[in-house]
């Protein structure tokens, strides 16, 4: 599927997960023309809305990186990820329930 550089740029805002001002903002183009510019990535991507435009665009951009050379990713050892889970610390009111705060109203 191809997208033009304007829609390539404005996808990019979207996955950025940015408003369409904020777009319009980056891209120095008024929110009405990026509005216009991503109903075509819609469209190529066979989606309604932004967050099924997301997930769609991401699984794309993920099936055209090539697999790596030299086989699979690393497995970590039992040791190595025992050191993981001992690294984490657990925060310090675990466990403790806390009051919530009370709103005033002022008369």
């Amino acid at each position: 599927m191809r997208l033009t550089r304007r829609e390539e740029e404005v996808l990019d805002g979207i996955l950025r997960s940015l408003a369409n001002k904020e777009i319009a903002n980056e891209l120095n183009l008024s929110e009405r023309t990026v509005n216009f510019m991503s109903l075509p990535c819609f469209a190529k991507f066979k989606v309604r809305g932004r967050l099924e435009l997301m997930r769609e665009a991401s699984r794309h951009s993920l099936n055209s990186i090539p697999p790596a050379v030299g086989g699979s990713a690393p497995q970590l050892g039992p040791y190595q990820d025992q050191e993981r889970r001992e690294g984490y610390r657990r925060p310090a009111n675990q466990g403790k329930v806390l009051p919530l705060a009370r709103h005033r109203m002022m008369a």
